[in-house]
């Protein structure tokens, strides 16, 4: 984080407030042992990578704003890029 000054400030004016950092730590772990089982499985291409998950969930951000059906075309698609052959 590039603004040390706020963090310290939010935490400190609010104690209780959630480890973003740790969340987001876990979450990446648990990413990580997901892709790593489904290319076990054989049904996810060998280069898929928790990168391209991120741009994933990036990308969608965008989708969301537009229509449901362009989101779910969207999904389908990546998740059809992903598969492996």
């Amino acid at each position: 984080m590039l603004d040390r000054g706020f963090s310290a400030a939010f935490t400190t004016a609010c104690p209780r407030a959630i480890d973003f950092a740790a969340v987001r730590d876990r979450a990446f772990r648990s990413l990580t042992e997901l892709i790593r089982r489904a290319k076990a499985t054989g049904r996810l291409r060998p280069d898929f990578s928790v990168d391209d998950m991120v741009l994933l969930l990036m990308a969608s951000g965008g989708v969301r704003a537009g229509t449901p059906a362009a989101a779910r075309r969207f999904v389908t698609l990546f998740l059809e890029g992903a598969a492996a052959s």
